[in-house]
């Protein structure tokens, strides 16, 4: 693990220059830019057209600037097809808003998703140096804070078709900066299928 490499990424995307990656902003869409240049340095390939970069319509809004960020590492044999192993975090946290007592009316995001952006290309790299049987599929999705639209923009999609290939996703959310894991917690539910 280069914690180096997850501090320095973290602390960049949430940075008072980032703003807090609100939606629909301007820094909103150079995180998903940003992103999309780590991965396509790792050889991550696209699901989507040629672009790792990949708009959608928020429910009332436009998708002028609203991204998921999503692709494909190729497993050991060098292909992308079949079965995948997902990993995700989101790229979105709230913006400006209200200054706090000391004036600063930046949500900056560190924990929320920052850490875990930096965490997810960590495991990103490290995968692309020692691809496993399946494809690994990348995912940073956008307007998490807002009910998880990003997500459920990606499962609406007929030309994306993921959920069906994806054997595991895992969802790195909230990491902690403040020393080692001591303890994980599993959220969601089991696959109803046998191999669960």
């Amino acid at each position: 693990v280069d914690t180096v490499a997850i501090s320095a990424l973290a602390r960049e995307l949430s940075s008072d220059a980032m703003r807090g990656r609100g939606p629909g902003s301007r820094e909103n869409a150079n995180a998903a830019l940003r992103l999309a240049v780590e991965l396509t340095g790792l050889g991550a390939r696209p699901l989507y057209r040629d672009n790792l970069i990949v708009p959608f319509v928020a429910p009332g809004g436009s998708s002028d600037n609203v991204y998921n960020v999503i692709g494909v590492l190729p497993n050991r044999s060098g292909a992308v097809t079949g079965d995948l192993i997902g990993i995700t975090s989101h790229l979105d946290h709230l913006g400006v808003g209200r200054p706090d007592a000391r004036g600063d009316s930046i949500y900056n995001g560190f924990l929320d998703a920052a850490v875990p952006m930096a965490m997810v290309l960590d495991v990103a790299r490290r995968y692309a140096h020692a691809p496993g049987e399946r494809p690994l599929l990348v995912m940073f999705f956008n307007l998490e804070e807002q009910g998880l639209l990003g997500a459920k923009a990606l499962l609406l999609r007929s030309d994306i078709p993921v959920a069906a290939r994806l054997k595991l996703l895992i969802g790195v959310d909230a990491g902690s900066p403040a020393g080692e894991a001591l303890e994980w917690q599993l959220m969601g539910t089991v696959p109803s299928h046998a191999g669960a």
